[in-house]
């Protein structure tokens, strides 16, 4: 099921993982000293998802967690 979460970003959640799409979501994960990209960040087309889960249930975006089960602490995947 795809939705508008607000204007310019579109949700969609396949088999239990949320992807979004829009102009405002990173082209990537980078380190602070070197710049490399890194991280969980996956895109089909134009589509982006970090991996985390979630569902659509009356409208509601419900947010599970990460499936690598890694969570974000202060900008901190730990």
């Amino acid at each position: 099921m795809e939705c508008d979460a607000f204007p310019g970003v579109e949700i969609d959640v396949r088999h239990g993982v949320i992807w979004v799409r829009s102009a405002y979501v990173a082209s990537g994960y980078v380190y602070a000293d070197d710049y490399a990209a890194t991280g969980p960040m996956q895109c089909t087309g134009d589509w982006v998802s970090v991996g985390d889960l979630g569902s659509f249930a009356d409208g509601v975006l419900t947010v599970r967690g990460r499936g690598d089960r890694g969570v974000t602490v202060g900008g901190h995947t730990v």
